[in-house]
């Protein structure tokens, strides 16, 4: 017949490979691979069930669960680590090892099947630990899932916890994730957080001697204790106690303190009565109510202090010939005093010992 052309059998050939790899990309279309956006970042891991599909070679395809440890077996090339990769970078190391010794330039694909539930682990010391889930269509950050766990408990180290994800170890401070602005550390399947106990948990301090508690004083799981704040917990001074004399005892030995001064677990406060408890100075002749003015508990007591303190000078006492006399082992020391001088600021005042006399004279008119 005129203008007839019989069949190429080329042309049957290329029609039967355009079919066949429409096949294959159908066959590649698995049940999850209209999700793109997810599948372009999605890491295999643990029990996942993936999809193996090898272009004319259909006896390599199979369906395969990854291990515990990431792993799946598949023909002739055997068992793979893929935990970790995406699904194109699964697609590309198989392809790599199959063209190493078996198929000539081959086209695979990996497909994910079923992707195993997410989760992460939370241990140490929070209120309830365990397993966390990662929610299927969200993300899951270190500080909600604390916050999952039940929160710290009372005796952890907020300062160091650790992420451990595969062979590595990261320390975070709660605090620091919990600023504003702070980025927040994403959470993977797999991922293992454990909320060490405080260094300081359990840990104690002792207050003795002039305050109104005495006893062991818990130290703060956070540290940073200081002896203020230790003598606040002990209820406080005492009415006679020496603020400037109190020492602490650290093992063997034993410090001269300040009140902003930090301690340590296992350290023993001692807050001294004031020596100056009971101790007088005595003030006699014109003087409104004489006999014996107590000391200060911190000792500081000027001459005009006591004369105020003893009601001031009577009426007919010599303010400018004011005696102030002093026996220190077995010797006398006598100051002549001009109060007038004193209170106006032209001589320095001058500060008493216990045991002082004071005298004021009668004025000769």
């Amino acid at each position: 017949m005129p203008g007839f052309v019989p069949p190429n059998p080329m042309t049957n050939r290329s029609i039967s490979r355009l079919l066949g790899a429409v096949a294959f990309l159908l066959v590649a279309g698995g049940p999850l691979a209209a999700q793109e956006a997810g599948a372009a970042t999605y890491r295999l891991k643990a029990n996942d069930s993936i999809a193996l599909n090898v272009f004319q070679e259909a006896e390599l395809q199979t369906q395969v669960r990854l291990t515990v440890a990431g792993e799946a077996s598949f023909p002739l090339i055997g068992t793979v680590r893929l935990a970790g990769l995406t699904l194109k970078e699964a697609e590309e190391l198989l392809t790599k090892l199959y063209d190493a010794d078996y198929l000539v330039s081959p086209k695979l694909s990996i497909n994910l099947m079923n992707a195993a539930d997410q989760q992460i682990t939370v241990m140490g010391a929070v209120n309830n630990p365990g397993v966390v889930g990662i929610p299927a269509d969200a993300t899951l950050d270190l500080v909600s899932a604390i916050s999952s766990a039940g929160g710290l408990a009372a005796h952890a180290d907020a300062t160091k916890i650790e992420l451990k994800r595969d062979e590595k170890n990261i320390v975070y401070a709660l605090s620091d994730l919990q600023k504003k602005g702070a980025l927040q550390v994403v959470l993977q399947h797999g991922d293992r957080i454990h909320v060490p106990v405080s260094p300081f948990a359990n840990k104690t301090v002792t207050v003795v001697g002039q305050v109104l508690r005495p006893g062991a004083v818990n130290f703060p799981v956070g540290g940073g204790l200081d002896v203020a704040t230790a003598i606040g917990v002990a209820g406080g001074l005492s009415d006679i106690a020496d603020a400037d004399r109190i020492t602490v005892k650290r093992g063997s030995k034993v410090y001269s303190t300040e009140l902003s001064s930090g301690v340590q677990p296992g350290d023993v406060i001692s807050v001294p009565k004031s020596r100056f408890v009971g101790k007088t100075v005595t003030i006699s002749g014109q003087i409104a109510r004489p006999g014996p003015v107590n000391f200060p508990l911190d000792g500081r007591l000027s001459v005009l202090e006591a004369v105020a303190m003893a009601g001031g000078v009577a009426r007919l006492g010599n303010r400018r010939k004011i005696t102030v006399t002093r026996r220190t082992g077995g010797k006398e020391q006598t100051w002549r005093i001009d109060l007038e001088d004193m209170s106006g600021g032209k001589v320095e005042p001058l500060y008493l010992a216990p045991g002082d006399t004071i005298f004021v004279p009668e004025r000769r008119f």
